[in-house]
């Protein structure tokens, strides 16, 4: 059995899609403005701007079911190196 990096990736954009799908919202926070040495934006910055958003019940739901067939599509299409071989 031959594990590809992109299987890897897919499970882990499952296993994503599973637990969106358990949630019954998403609440998420988008930020720009200058960054920090780590590459995190500057929260304490003035020229940083943050927007606070949610998903409600049926996006969640819609959001978990696209992450699973998007997983889905690229086990099945997308194979990449080679990463071990059972």
């Amino acid at each position: 059995m031959q594990v590809y990096e992109y299987d890897l990736v897919a499970l882990l954009i499952l296993i994503f899609g599973l637990y969106v799908l358990t949630k019954s919202e998403l609440e998420f926070t988008l930020s720009a403005g200058p960054t920090k040495t780590n590459g995190f934006v500057d929260d304490n910055s003035k020229y940083t701007k943050s927007k606070k958003g949610n998903l409600g019940k049926v996006q969640t739901k819609i959001f978990g079911c696209a992450l699973i067939a998007a997983s889905y599509l690229m086990y099945t299409t997308i194979k990449g190196e080679l990463v071990f071989t059972l």
